[in-house]
Parts: C-alpha cells; sequence; structure tokens
C-alpha cells in the first residue's frame, strides 16, 4: 500500500520509523529504493537535515536509480544552507542515464535557487558550458524554475548564454512560455525584442515559436493566465514580435 493510501494514522507512524531509521544511519537504502516517491522524500529530507554528505557521496553511483534520485532530493536540504558545497555532486546527477535523477537534481536546483537566487545562476554558469547536453538541460531547467519562483530576470540574464546552442532549444521555447504567462507576456517579450537584434535564423525560429506558443497558451488556456489573448495579441505587436 502506497504511503498516502494509508490513514492519517499510519502515515505518522511509518514517517516517525523512517525518520528514527535514517537518523541512526539505518534503513535509507531500503527506504531510498522504495517504489513510492513520498517515502523515497522522507529518507532524503531527514538524511538531509543531518548533513551527512560524505555518506551520501559513497552512494552516488548506486545501482538502483531510485536511490541515485533519492540523494538528488536530500541534496537540496544540505545545499539551502551551502549550495557550494553540493554543486558538484548535482552536476554529476544532471549527466545521469535515468530520468528520474536528472528530475531530482533540477528540484534541488529549485529548492537551493529560492533560498540564494544569486550564488544558484551563478554556480551553473559553467554548466550552460559543459559538452553534457542533459547537464546544459538541467541547468536550464533549474534556472527556469528558480526565475519561476523569484523573478524571471534572473533567468533571462542566463538563458541568454544558451540561445544558439541547438541542444536546449525545447527547454528554451518551454521556460520563455511558462515565464509568460506566471508573470504576464511583457517580460518576457522584452527579453525576445533584445533577442531579435543580429539573432541567427536559430534564434529567429526560438523567438517565432515561443511567440506562438505563448498566443496559443494565452487564447486556448485563459485561465492559466493573467492577460487576456487579446492583450497579449497587442503586446506582441507592440515589441514588433507580430505583425
Amino acid at each position: 500500500m502506497k504511503f498516502y493510501e494509508l490513514s492519517r494514522e499510519e502515515r505518522t507512524k511509518l514517517r516517525t520509523g523512517i525518520i528514527n531509521e535514517v537518523k541512526r544511519r539505518q534503513g535509507f537504502l531500503k527506504y531510498a529504493a522504495n517504489e513510492d516517491v513520498y517515502i523515497r522524500k522522507i529518507a532524503a529530507r531527514t538524511i538531509g537535515k543531518v548533513k551527512n554528505l560524505g555518506f551520501l557521496n559513497s552512494h552516488m553511483n548506486d545501482d538502483n536509480e531510485f536511490v541515485r534520485q533519492t540523494i538528488g532530493y536530500a541534496l537540496l536540504w544540505i545545499g539551502k544552507k551551502n549550495p557550494v558545497q553540493v554543486i558538484s555532486n548535482l552536476k554529476e546527477l544532471a549527466s545521469d542515464g535515468s530520468k528520474h535523477v536528472r528530475s531530482a537534481c533540477i528540484e534541488a536546483l529549485r529548492g537551493i535557487g529560492k533560498s540564494s537566487p544569486g550564488r544558484m545562476v551563478n554556480l551553473l554558469k559553467p554548466w550552460l558550458k559543459s559538452d553534457n547536453p542533459n547537464i546544459r538541460a538541467c541547468a536550464v531547467n533549474g534556472v527556469e524554475l528558480v526565475g519561476r519562483d523569484v523573478d524571471p530576470d534572473i533567468a533571462f540574464k542566463l538563458l541568454r548564454l544558451v540561445r544558439n546552442d541547438a541542444d536546449v532549444q525545447c527547454e528554451l521555447i518551454r521556460v520563455l512560455v511558462q515565464a509568460s504567462y506566471k508573470y504576464g507576456p511583457k517580460k518576457t517579450f522584452i527579453e525576445l525584442r533584445k533577442w531579435k537584434v543580429n539573432a541567427s535564423d536559430s534564434v529567429l525560429k526560438i523567438i517565432n515559436e515561443a511567440v506562438s506558443e505563448i498566443l496559443s497558451i494565452h487564447k486556448d488556456k485563459p485561465r492559466l493566465c493573467i492577460k487576456s489573448y487579446r492583450e497579449v495579441l497587442e503586446l506582441s505587436k507592440k515589441y514588433k514580435l507580430t505583425t
């Protein structure tokens, strides 16, 4: 039975048992490998709160992808206090072949970035120059989430560095679209107008696809957006992104 299929009393008892075992350095791998993500996250938060980075390092290459994912969740709790201490671990997880592990890395980047947005953005700059496209994609996604939680301008500063990178083009478009309906499209359109100056064909393609998707989501899913489709269309014309 999954965690949230249990009664409240049963969940409390199970959570307490997991926390007590993991604090005693017992049972972590058992819970970290559990198929239920809620159980994995309880174990991750517990081991992360006691800041046992050495223990986590010893299991970074565990064969079980859920264990590696749980380590990613745990690094969030250590990194909130000291991002520098965990950035190399997160970069290793960002290159992992498992999408579950990479998603935990992105979640950790988001959580750390909410606490220290400026530091996190600076720490991610070298990732954008990595030869590994998974590392670059994790950086883009992590920065987007920090921008969504704090301020899109934080994300835009870093995204400018990879606007010519074909490997992260899909992530860039998604970031721009999400920023537009979360904060309103004005900041996104101002940013795209800057990108348009002397833009290469690949950057123009990103701009056109992003603007098209921004208009579509405002037309088709107005309840997600803070501006009407008509307002967004007029803004796109104002900033010379559509005719």
